[in-house]
């Protein structure tokens, strides 16, 4: 006796038939079609369960951004003069981003020689004139190296701390100088000063 179990493809419903002969005697179960449709529900309920377990939740998820640009050579110069001092700089574009940074989220800044630091922000503060300002630390040294950044309706300023030295960046409509700040000892020379020069249509 030879026994067939049709899928739901090859006929209409989920029965199995069966054709008999006298060389054989084999009962077949009569609830293998329930049992089936059971261990097929048990299945997708099963698949449903590791889809879940495998999607992210939103709040162990960190952001990330880039804090500013490298400026094309193309690109007009700051307006904002530069110390005299100053050996190491570089223009730089920026604008201010559509949502503030929030604690926890990772900010990427590109330094020299192709360089970058990545700076977690640890807090985040709104001034009553539009602005504000948030600060972090250089990710990998703890409370090292600080990092201070504000954004203005038309300017931004930053100051970050690395292993390396300190550095600089300050922008007015987009395009401003990331530059590395002169030790004391530059500074301290006769007719020096560490005072940036701000255009005057820019001036309070």
């Amino acid at each position: 006796m030879a026994y067939f179990l049709m899928s739901a493809s090859d006929a209409p419903s989920k029965e199995i038939r069966a054709s008999s002969s006298a060389e054989t005697n084999v009962e077949l179960d009569p609830n293998i079609n329930a049992r089936l449709e059971k261990a097929d529900r048990v299945l997708q309920a099963a698949q449903s369960l590791t889809n879940e377990a495998t999607k992210p939740e939103a709040s162990s998820v960190k952001r990330s951004a880039s804090g500013w640009a490298l400026a094309e050579p193309s690109l007009p110069q700051p307006s904002i003069k530069l110390s005299e001092q100053i050996s190491i700089f570089q223009a730089i574009e920026i604008s201010r981003p559509e949502e503030t940074p929030r604690v926890g989220d990772q900010i990427s800044f590109p330094m020299f020689h192709g360089e970058s630091v990545l700076v977690d922000v640890q807090s985040v503060k709104n001034h009553s004139d539009g602005s504000y300002s948030w600060s972090g630390h250089l990710v990998g040294h703890g409370d090292d190296y600080p990092v201070v950044v504000t954004y203005g309706e038309h300017s931004a300023f930053a100051t970050i701390t690395t292993p390396e030295g300190s550095y600089t960046m300050e922008s007015v409509d987009g395009l401003g100088w990331l530059y590395k700040n002169p030790s004391e000892f530059e500074l301290s020379k006769p007719g020096s000063t560490d005072v940036l020069e701000i255009p005057e249509a820019h001036q309070p």
